[in-house]
């Protein structure tokens, strides 16, 4: 049987953050691929005069920023990440200009087959809780669920990055799940089970805040998901007071997390003003870890007030032995976006980071005013976009390496989706504005 090429390329798309899940390296392959077949498919014969060469002009402003506050430092690897996560901005191009030429409605079964494949891995997630391995024979890690990442901690990161992805294809791919809302549910459980079990605590408080998105924008689904946020909790108060599985998820979750925000001790040494005894009482925030880490990112971005130590930076200056003996171990990033943003590309990154979240908000303050204009399908696309915006662009302190290539893929496959989907918006704007004229 011949695979047309719609089909390949509306395939590869969809397998580019699901690969992510084996390698970082597969999910460039595919990119590539992808990229070539694009060039040579749509590209050749189509215009794309259509796109948004405003917010793409800001994008390119932004990586030009990255590239420079890179070079400016003196390390010379430093200058080549910066330039190499360029090819983030060619993806963002390309993926947008697929998705103004595709035709999206014969994807249902490649929706029904990224559907099945994310399943099992929630499914093997669920093996390895109550066996203590799964599929693959591999093992729990310490106090964590891992799933097929094997002895990397990061399976409900993948979840909850991926499923707003696959919620918005299948959507785009003619599933109606205002229609199928046991369907919606179901994923929407499932998912939140498995982000719970493998004790990810940026991952947890993540799809919370997802979930209480999608009740604010989603109102007709609003009844479907308040009944899942409701089972949900009396599943994890089920799992913590029979003691079921593997592991205590709400050991690292709760208790973990409760203990590092409360974390305080005596210093003989100046820190914070509270006294006691010709001591100082320091606080620290979210631990000691990462308190320190907080602390040499903002003395880093006062030393580099303007240019930031760019692309990966941190952990360069954190090796130096005069930051090293202030913190006492090294990371390879400070934790959280707004620090990692402030210390490796400065006052030029933080103007672009702010003037994107204006701009989010704005949208969202359109789209609740003109909504009810939009069909159900495009209502759900748009709110599927925007609350994986609030998780990827709205962490929770702490939060994953931004610049990381793992991480990158899934911001700027959410960037394209809320672009994309958001042009609804903008041309119910410019009807408004030539009816008024």
């Amino acid at each position: 049987m011949v695979v047309s090429k719609d089909k390949l390329l509306n395939s590869l798309f969809i397998l580019i953050p699901f690969s992510l899940c084996l390698s970082t390296f597969l999910a460039e392959i595919i990119s590539l691929i992808f990229t070539i077949m694009v060039f040579f498919f749509v590209l050749k014969k189509r215009y794309f005069v259509s796109i948004d060469k405003k917010f793409f002009l800001f994008l390119f402003l932004f990586h030009i920023i990255i590239f420079i506050s890179s070079s400016l430092n003196p390390y010379p690897d430093l200058m080549l990440k910066g330039f190499g996560y360029i090819r983030f901005l060619f993806l963002y191009f390309v993926l947008l200009i697929f998705l103004i030429n595709t035709d999206f409605s014969d994807s249902k079964n490649i929706a029904k087959v990224a559907f099945l494949l994310f399943f099992l891995v929630l499914f093997d997630a669920f093996i390895q809780f109550f066996f203590g391995k799964n599929f693959l024979g591999f093992e729990n890690t310490g106090n964590r669920i891992t799933g097929i990442f094997k002895d990397e901690g990061i399976l409900g990161s993948f979840v909850i990055r991926f499923l707003p992805i696959l919620l918005w294809f299948m959507t785009i791919a003619n599933f109606n799940f205002q229609k199928n809302k046991n369907l919606f549910s179901f994923l929407l459980f499932f998912s939140l089970m498995v982000i719970y079990i493998s004790a990810g605590r940026n991952a947890f408080f993540s799809s919370i805040i997802f979930s209480l998105v999608l009740l604010v924008f989603l109102s007709q689904l609003r009844k479907n998901i308040l009944i899942t946020l409701s089972l949900f909790l009396i599943s994890i108060i089920l799992i913590n007071t029979f003691n079921i599985g593997k592991i205590n998820p709400a050991n690292r979750i709760f208790l973990k997390t409760f203990n590092q925000i409360t974390d305080h001790k005596f210093h003989n040494k100046k820190t914070l003003p509270f006294k006691s005894n010709d001591k100082k009482y320091e606080i620290y925030v979210f631990g000691e870890a990462y308190h320190n880490n907080y602390k040499l990112a903002l003395h880093l971005f006062e030393n580099n007030f303007v240019k930031g130590v760019g692309v990966r930076g941190f952990r360069a200056y954190c090796r130096m032995q005069k930051y090293d003996s202030k913190i006492g171990y090294c990371s390879t990033h400070p934790h959280n976006t707004f620090l990692q943003i402030a210390s490796e590309l400065g006052l030029m990154g933080l103007t672009f980071y702010f003037i994107f979240l204006i701009f989010f908000l704005k949208q969202c303050y359109l789209f609740l005013l003109n909504k009810h204009k939009l069909d159900e399908k495009k209502v759900f696309l748009i709110s599927i976009s925007i609350s994986s915006i609030f998780i990827n662009f709205f962490p929770l302190a702490p939060a994953p390496n931004f610049f990381s290539g793992w991480n990158s893929y899934y911001y700027y496959f959410t960037l394209v989706l809320f672009i994309f989907s958001i042009r609804d918006l903008q041309n119910i704007r410019n009807t408004k504005f030539k009816n008024n004229l």
